[in-house]
């Protein structure tokens, strides 16, 4: 969703540390060292507070409860980026959870007048369409697997030839 350089500060007394920030669909704001280096810490946001620093206009706080940072971004407008993607990705990761336990709880309901016998046979064969539906994904994810490993196996043999080439 967004990602880039911010400088972080985990204490009140710590120094500005400069890190790589990427904000995935995951609703997780992880940071790195730098660009592709060592992951230094997560924050997931479904149980987090983004808020504004009222001391200085570039920097913002993220609380969760365990752990709180405050992030400073270059400017202000990098700084309200950050807290919209924030806020949006908590926002949709909230729709998303409340979407799954409905329909859970309209796979699992229960109607009025069933002996119990009726209502774990009902509840039986939504157990089945609930494996069924678990295996296509498990097999969808198996190929996507598959793919990826080929994919990835054909750049390393086009970069193994290109550099024999040289």
């Amino acid at each position: 969703m967004i990602e880039g350089y911010l400088n972080i500060s985990t204490s009140y007394f710590s120094t500005w540390k400069r890190r790589y920030f990427i904000l995935k669909n995951d609703n997780i704001l992880y940071h790195y060292k730098e660009k592709g280096g060592e992951l230094k810490g997560r924050i997931h946001l479904a149980v987090s507070q983004t808020k504004n620093d009222l001391s200085d206009d570039r920097r913002f706080e993220i609380d969760s409860g365990l752990t709180s940072i405050s992030v400073k971004a270059e400017n202000k407008e990098e700084r309200d980026s950050w807290i919209n993607k924030t806020k949006l990705s908590q926002q949709k990761h909230e729709a998303f959870e409340k979407d799954f336990l409905k329909k859970t709880s309209e796979i699992f309901q229960t109607n009025e007048g069933n002996s119990i016998s009726e209502e774990v046979e009902i509840f039986q064969s939504k157990l089945e369409v609930i494996c069924m539906y678990t295996r296509i994904l498990e097999e969808y994810n198996k190929k996507i697997s598959e793919i990826a490993l080929e994919k990835n196996s054909e750049e390393e043999i086009l970069l193994l030839t290109k550099k024999s080439k040289v």
